[in-house]
């Protein structure tokens, strides 16, 4: 799309933002008044109008035919989210979100929710290969979003936290309760949360994290019901618990929306194709965890003067996302066992322990966590999960028996956060960096699972680089966010799709940001991908089936978005 082109598509699709910037000023945030002494009780509103573009044509070697050894076409598994989506518009979307916080100094409720439609998600795709649209065994149409799809990323609305909070004394000492749907962040890390002592402690936003890399990982955490109290035990010591109530699962793309590389796991999911256009497997219910189980601890000192922080911390938790696909149902048609379902898995119990370090050198806080994982899932391929006679379904589940690989894993996150001093190159702004590493340092079960093509270890670095200009206009201030994400070394077999997961490959961001009279944002952003082009599995040169590629699945899915933001 050239600049005439673009800045037309702009001027004839505007209406969805006039319409709402017209609207929104009646939607007021105040501090409204109660009559009560110390109690307060305010109400923000934020409305988000964005639009989304593609720039690259789709990649042949993306939505080719991958037909392995065994006749499985893996490629018309993997390619709903790109023949979705021709070069263009990808997005058009309106976003609410309202919070309300009613309190005294001592105690409070908070309630916020968000709603959201996009126009491109509730009418027909761009799909026009009805052979490989996974759709099309189910007797849907091929150029059409799934409605589980539809709904997360086209229409529909939610409520995110609700919880009351407390601030008293307890044996002399300070505590702050919470109690409720809730987040919470332990640790250090700044982007890679998944390969840190914060994986343990709820589901992600993954949508949000991807559509603008560098997002920070403690802005992606989504809320879920559970009690956390923190007291001061001493001016240097700090204890922290929490208990979950339920388990959530976290926020993936929708099977067949523009980021999405699978087209049978997240929402959506329908028939995983054997043969295009002829028979396939349908999704089974995926075996989710318990409710009950997931807990953790904090301590933090920060002895003498207080330079340094230091945290130790321990957690029991089940995965947020999928752990591994099980092909069951078997059935015999004659040639062989043949499944005739698929489902998904979710590891339970898992354990981790860790530590960190925090300190400033100069304007630059530097910080370091480790920690150390049991019983936790490792990047595995689809497994057989056959019962008696290689017929029904056998006894794989997400606990004793995961059929899954399983093991003892490593992690390592090393971060760094600078202030940028004002010169004659910029006015302000901020440098924030982040190493991970993590290692599988055994496999306790089921070892022949794990994927060939892992590696025992892997790196990954992030860094967002975010000059500042201030009063460019009267009320105006503009940012320059610059970011790049890159998976330098290994082929993660501890964190499944560690930073993306491709290998040596990754994403860089390139953006302007303007703040007006502190209510106005707005934004554009560039998001590109680079890498190896290839599927997110690839297929193996025998009989076996499939393996991961560690390839970049995005490579094709360059895109550029706008956004205008007002609060109220």
């Amino acid at each position: 799309m050239n600049v005439f082109k673009f800045l037309n598509f702009m001027r004839r699709h505007t209406a969805m933002t006039a319409v709402a910037l017209i609207i929104a000023p009646t939607v007021h945030a105040a501090e409204i008044e109660t009559g009560i002494p110390d109690l307060k009780v305010r109400w923000d509103n934020t409305v988000n109008v964005s639009t989304g573009f593609r720039v690259k044509d789709r990649s042949n070697k993306l939505i080719g035919s991958n037909v392995g050894g065994n006749n499985v076409d893996f490629g018309a598994n993997q390619d709903d989210g790109d023949r979705n989506f021709g070069k263009g518009v990808i997005s058009e979307r309106l976003d609410l979100l309202t919070e309300l916080e009613v309190g005294t100094w001592d105690y409070g409720v908070r309630l916020s929710g968000a709603a959201w439609y996009d126009r491109i998600y509730n009418q027909k795709t761009d799909h026009n290969s009805p052979n490989t649209s996974n759709r099309t065994l189910a007797g849907l149409s091929s150029n059409g979003f799934p409605n589980a799809t539809r709904k997360q990323h086209g229409k529909n609305a939610e409520l995110l936290d609700a919880f009351v909070w407390g601030k008293f004394d307890a044996v002399d000492k300070p505590v702050t309760l919470r109690l409720g749907k809730h987040s919470l962040v332990y640790g250090e890390t700044v982007f890679y949360g998944a390969n840190g002592i914060a994986d343990a402690q709820g589901p992600i936003d993954l949508v949000k994290m991807i559509s603008l890399p560098g997002t920070k990982f403690k802005d992606v955490l989504r809320p879920t019901e559970q009690v956390s109290a923190s007291m001061q035990v001493s001016p240097e010591i700090s204890l922290g618990a929490y208990y979950q109530f339920k388990w959530r699962d976290s926020k993936i793309p929708g099977v067949g929306s523009y980021l999405s590389t699978s087209d049978y796991v997240g929402p959506g999911k329908e028939f995983y194709i054997s043969t295009p256009g002829t028979n396939g497997s349908t999704p089974n219910a995926d075996k989710k965890p318990e409710d009950t189980g997931q807990f953790g601890v904090q301590l933090l000192a920060s002895p003498g003067d207080g330079d340094w922080q230091f945290g130790f911390y321990g957690a029991r938790y089940h995965a947020k996302t999928p752990s591994a696909m099980y092909n069951e149902g078997f059935v015999n048609p004659g040639g062989g066992p043949v499944p005739s379902q698929y489902r998904w898995m979710y590891a339970q119990n898992i354990k981790t322990a860790g530590a960190s370090a925090t300190t400033s050198i100069g304007n630059v806080n530097v910080a370091a966590e480790g920690s150390v994982r049991w019983n936790a899932p490792l990047n595995s391929d689809p497994q057989a999960n056959i019962g008696a006679g290689n017929l029904g379904t056998g006894s794989g589940d997400n606990a004793s028996n995961p059929l899954y690989a399983v093991g003892r894993t490593g992690h390592l996150n090393l971060s760094a956060i600078t202030v940028l001093e004002p010169s004659s190159m910029w006015d302000g702004g901020s440098v924030v960096g982040e190493y991970a590493f993590n290692r599988t340092m055994s496999v306790t079960r089921n070892r022949g699972a794990l994927d060939t093509n892992t590696t025992s270890n892997a790196s990954s670095l992030r860094v967002l680089f975010s000059p500042a200009y201030f009063q460019v206009l009267p009320g105006l201030d503009l940012e320059v966010p610059m970011g790049v994400g890159y998976n330098f070394a290994g082929r993660s077999s501890a964190v499944a799709n560690f930073n993306g997961g491709a290998s040596n490959a990754g994403d860089f961001r390139l953006g302007l940001k303007g703040t007006y009279q502190s209510d106005w944002e707005f934004g554009i952003n560039y998001i590109g991908y680079f890498g190896k082009t290839g599927t997110y599995l690839e297929t193996l040169p025998t009989t076996q089936g499939a393996q991961l590629s560690f390839d970049q699945a995005l490579k094709d899915r360059d895109f550029v978005t706008l956004n205008v933001k007002r609060a109220f």
